[in-house]
């Protein structure tokens, strides 16, 4: 069983491109061209992450917990790229 959560955004252009540069993810699936409403399934190290701009698709304002090993160098490393 798996549990993936879906991330609400505006602009799901935006946000692919976020994720997927800032954050390394990579895309799985995603709409043809990534127009709002849109829909992109991402992955990063076998967890996936669903980013949706489509109404009704998750809330604003959610909490996601993320775990890591070594948060300091996993938050240099994402600032370096304008987190």
């Amino acid at each position: 069983m798996a549990i993936i959560p879906t991330v609400r955004c505006r602009r799901i252009e935006r946000s692919v491109t976020f994720y997927t540069t800032v954050l390394d993810f990579e895309p799985v699936d995603r709409d043809e061209d990534l127009t709002d409403p849109g829909f992109s399934a991402l992955t990063r190290e076998g967890h996936h992450l669903f980013l949706s701009s489509h109404r009704g698709d998750g809330e604003f304002g959610q909490a996601i917990v993320v775990t890591t090993d070594n948060v300091d160098e996993l938050f240099r490393k994402f600032r370096e790229r304008g987190l």
